[in-house]
C-alpha cells in the first residue's frame, strides 16, 4: 500500500501555544497552512465605522457598517479589498450604557473610531462578535470590512417569513455589486463568516455576482434535510429552539421581547426611523408565522402538532414547546391515548420531497443543494472551513466534493464552536478551539490575499484538504490531495452476541441476537454537538458515557494493540427488527478508556425511512435515504421482520490510543436532541449480530505509517 507520505503532499505538527498563539512547530517546505503572513506597509492600527442604509433592487434599505482602516493622516482613502460579512444576524448590538458591540470590539456612545486591536498582552487572538475569526487582525493586512444585516432583521427594513429566502441571496448580490462600485473599494470582494453567514455565502455565490472573487465559508451546511433531519426523517430540536431565538431577536415573539437593542444608522440617531421599521416588521408579520415555518418543513408535522395541542389544550406557544420538545412530558400526554399516539407517529417525520428540501425555484426556504448546479457554474473560489464536531460535518465534506472552481477545505478536532474557549475547562476541546481562531485566521487572510490582492503566495500549492486529530495532547495535521484521506482503508468490525455486553471484532463470530427495551429518556445530553450549533448550549460538553450506554446495547472491542486513526467517515449496518411498526435507531462510535468513555461520532435512523436511493448530488458513495412520502408509505413495517438499516456516521478524524477500547452503543432515543414519537408500551428492538450477514460497521482505518 503507497505510504501516508508518498500520497500526502505534507504532514504537519502544530501545537499552538496558550500564551501566544503561534504554531510551536513551523510548517514544513511548500506548506505555509497556518502561517499567518507579515503585516506590510501601511501598518494600519485604526478604524474608521460608518452605518448606513443601501437600497436593494426592490427599494428595501439594509443596514450597513462599513469599517475602513485608518492611517496616523486619516482613514485610508487608496481603495482596498473588501471583506463582506452578511447574515440575518445583528451587525452590532447596543448595551445599556449606550456603547455598541461590533465584530470589532466595543465602540463607546458616540465613537466612530476605534484601535484594530487584534491581540491581548500576552500575545493571543482576541475575537469579537462571531468569535470564528479575528476581523481585527485581518483588517490590519489590508482590508476594509462591510458588515449588513438581512432584510427583517436588525435595523434593516423588510419582513422576513424565512430563511435563506431567495430574495436573501439576491439582497447579497445586489450589496456586493454597490460594494464593488463604492470608491474605498478596489472593486473585488470577498465574503467569510461561519454557520449562517457560512450558508448565505453559498447562497450570494450562487447569483454569481461579477465582484465576488471568493468565500470562505466556515461551517456551512449543504443539505438542509441531512442537517435537520440526521437524513432520516427526524427532526432535531435544536432546529426549533433556533427559530424561536431569532423570532425573540427581531422583536417578533411577544411572550418574550427583544432583550438587546438593535443599534440605528448614523442619520437616525435617536432610533425614529428604526422605531417604525421594527413595528411595521411586527404589524406585518402573520401571528401565526412560528407554525407557517414549520408547516414549510413539514405540513404533516405541523398539522399533528396544531392537532395535539387541540387535543391537549395547550394555550400558547411556551405550553406547546415544553411538551414537544420534553421527551417525559411527551410521553405523559400520549400515555392514556392509543389514537394520539399513533397520530404521533404517523405524522411526526420530515420527508425529501417537501418544497425545501427538493424545489429550487420557490418563494420559500431553498436548501443549498439545490443550489449546486449555479455554484458549480459560478466557480467562485471557496475554502470550506469545518470541525469534527460540526452539526453538519458530512455536508461540508460533501459540498467540498461537489464544487467544481478552485477549492480548499480545512476541518478540525473542534464543534460549530467557538464557545469551549470560554474558560470553563469543561469541554476537552478548549484548547482545540483556540487553536481553530488561529488557523482560520491565518489561512482566511492567505486566501484573500490571493484572490483579492492577487498575490502569488502559495496559497493553491498547498493540500487541497487539510484535517487534524488529536495526538499526545497537540493537533496532528495531515494533508491530501482529495477526501475521503486516500491513505484510509475500509475495514469491517462485526457486531458479536455476549451477555450482557456484545463484542466488536474483525471477525465474524457465531450468529446470535441481543435485544434491548427503548428507553426513551435516553439521552446524549443537552450539551451536544447539535446543541452547540444551534446556540442551545454555552459549550459542547459531552459527559462521561458509560451510563448512557446502559439505556442500549453495546458493543465493544478488546483493548487495541496499537494506536488506530480513523479517518474518514463510518458506515453502519444493522440487521434489526421491532416489535413496534416504527421507531428510531441511535448508533454512536464511542472510546473507552482508563479516562472513560467519550464520544467520537454518531448515525441516527427512523425505520420507515430507510428505503436508500440515487442522490441528487455526489454525496461520495455513502447510504442516501429517499425519505419521500411514498417511499416511506410503502416501506415494510419494522415488526414485520428483521430488516436492514444502513447509514452513515457523521465523519470524524479520530485516533483511538493503544490500550482503550472501540465502542458502538445502540439506542432507541436521544431525548435531548431529537423529537422521536413514543410508542408505548416501549418496544423491545432485536439485532441479529454475528455470522456472515450480521450487523456490522466499516471504519475507514489510516494505513500504519498514519497512525505512527
Amino acid at each position: 500500500m503507497t505510504s501516508l507520505y508518498q500520497r500526502f503532499l505534507a504532514v504537519i505538527g502544530m501545537a499552538l501555544a496558550l500564551s501566544g498563539g503561534q504554531a510551536c512547530a513551523a510548517a514544513p517546505a511548500g506548506d505555509g497552512f497556518g502561517r499567518l503572513p507579515p503585516v506590510e506597509d501601511p501598518a494600519y492600527s485604526r478604524y474608521q465605522r460608518q452605518s448606513i442604509y443601501v437600497p436593494v433592487r426592490d427599494g428595501t434599505r439594509l443596514a450597513v457598517d462599513i469599517y475602513r482602516p485608518r492611517t496616523p493622516a486619516g482613514v485610508e482613502e487608496k481603495p482596498l479589498p473588501v471583506i463582506f460579512y452578511y447574515a440575518r444576524y445583528w451587525r452590532a448590538r447596543q448595551l445599556p450604557d449606550g456603547s455598541i458591540s461590533t465584530n470589532l470590539g466595543v465602540l463607546m456612545k458616540g465613537q466612530s473610531i476605534g484601535a484594530l486591536t487584534s491581540r491581548d498582552s500576552s500575545g493571543r487572538l482576541l475575537f469579537w462578535d462571531t468569535g470564528r475569526e479575528s476581523i481585527p487582525e485581518i483588517m490590519r493586512h489590508g482590508y476594509i470590512f462591510v458588515r449588513a444585516e438581512g432584510r427583517g432583521t436588525g435595523a434593516s427594513e423588510g419582513v422576513r417569513l424565512t430563511d435563506y429566502a431567495p430574495e436573501e441571496a439576491r439582497d447579497g448580490a445586489d450589496l456586493v455589486a454597490w460594494i464593488a462600485d463604492q470608491p474605498w473599494s478596489n472593486g473585488k470582494v470577498g465574503m467569510m463568516g461561519g454557520s449562517y453567514p457560512g450558508i448565505t455565502q453559498l447562497m450570494v455565490a450562487a447569483e454569481a455576482p461579477p465582484a465576488l472573487k471568493a468565500i470562505f465559508p466556515a461551517a456551512p451546511a449543504l443539505d438542509f434535510y441531512r442537517l435537520m433531519s440526521g437524513g432520516t426523517g427526524v427532526l432535531h430540536k435544536g432546529i426549533v429552539g433556533f427559530q424561536a431565538a431569532q423570532a425573540r431577536s427581531d422583536g417578533l415573539d411577544v411572550e418574550a421581547p427583544v432583550a438587546a437593542k438593535v443599534v440605528p444608522v448614523d442619520d437616525d440617531p435617536d432610533g425614529v426611523r428604526l422605531r417604525e421599521i421594527l413595528d411595521a416588521r411586527v404589524a406585518n408579520t402573520p401571528p401565526d408565522s412560528a407554525l407557517r415555518a414549520l408547516h414549510g418543513l413539514s405540513p404533516e408535522f405541523a398539522g399533528t402538532v396544531q392537532a395535539l395541542a387541540q387535543a391537549w389544550e395547550l394555550t400558547s406557544l411556551a405550553e406547546a414547546s415544553a411538551t414537544f420538545l420534553d421527551a417525559a412530558t411527551l410521553m405523559d400526554r400520549q400515555r392514556p391515548d392509543a389514537n394520539l399516539q399513533a397520530k404521533a407517529l404517523a405524522g411526526l417525520h420530515l420527508f425529501r420531497d417537501t418544497e425545501v428540501f427538493s424545489e429550487p425555484d420557490t418563494t420559500g426556504m431553498v436548501s443549498p443543494h439545490l443550489k449546486l448546479p449555479a455554484l458549480k457554474a459560478a466557480k467562485v473560489p471557496t475554502y470550506v472551513w469545518s470541525g469534527w464536531y460540526d452539526m453538519d460535518t458530512v455536508g461540508a465534506t460533501q459540498l467540498f466534493q461537489n464544487l467544481d472552481g478552485p477549492k480548499k477545505m480545512t476541518i478540525g478536532p473542534w464543534s460549530h464552536g467557538p464557545n469551549e474557549d470560554n474558560g470553563s475547562q469543561r469541554s476537552p476541546l478548549i484548547h482545540a478551539e483556540a487553536r481553530a481562531r488561529e488557523l482560520l485566521t491565518a489561512e482566511a487572510t492567505r486566501w484573500f490575499d490571493h484572490w483579492l490582492k492577487g498575490r502569488d503566495n502559495g496559497v493553491m500549492n498547498d493540500p487541497p484538504v487539510h484535517y487534524g486529530y488529536k495526538a499526545s495532547g497537540a493537533i496532528r495535521w495531515a494533508g491530501a490531495e482529495q477526501w475521503p484521506a486516500p491513505d484510509a482503508r475500509a475495514e469491517t468490525f462485526h457486531l458479536l452476541g455476549g451477555a450482557g455486553e456484545g463484542g466488536l471484532a474483525t471477525t465474524p463470530g457465531a450468529a446470535a441476537e441481543m435485544s434491548f427495551t427503548v428507553d426513551y429518556l435516553a439521552t446524549m445530553g443537552p450539551q451536544s454537538r447539535y446543541h452547540d450549533s444551534f446556540s442551545g448550549a454555552p459549550e459542547m460538553a459531552y459527559p462521561d458515557l458509560a451510563a448512557h450506554a446502559q439505556k442500549g446495547l453495546t458493543f465493544t472491542t478488546t483493548p487495541l494493540a496499537d494506536d488506530l486513526v480513523v479517518v474518514g467517515h463510518p458506515v453502519i449496518t444493522l440487521l434489526a427488527r421491532s416489535t413496534a411498526a416504527d421507531g428510531d435507531v441511535f448508533v454512536y462510535l464511542e472510546d473507552v478508556g482508563p479516562e472513560g468513555t467519550s464520544y467520537v461520532t454518531e448515525a441516527v435512523i427512523r425505520a420507515s425511512h430507510r428505503t436508500l436511493a440515487s442522490a441528487p448530488y455526489d454525496v461520495m458513495g455513502l447510504p442516501f435515504s429517499e425519505s419521500s412520502r411514498a417511499a416511506v408509505a410503502a416501506t415494510r413495517p419494522f415488526n414485520a421482520g428483521p430488516v436492514r438499516l444502513v447509514a452513515d456516521l457523521q465523519p470524524t478524524a479520530y485516533r483511538f490510543k493503544a490500550g482503550h477500547r472501540i465502542r458502538v452503543v445502540v439506542t432507541g432515543a436521544d431525548a435531548d436532541n431529537y423529537i422521536t414519537p413514543p410508542i408505548l408500551p416501549e418496544p423491545e428492538i432485536t439485532l441479529s449480530v454475528g455470522g456472515r450477514s450480521g450487523s456490522a460497521i466499516v471504519l475507514p482505518v489510516l494505513a500504519e505509517a498514519g497512525a505512527k
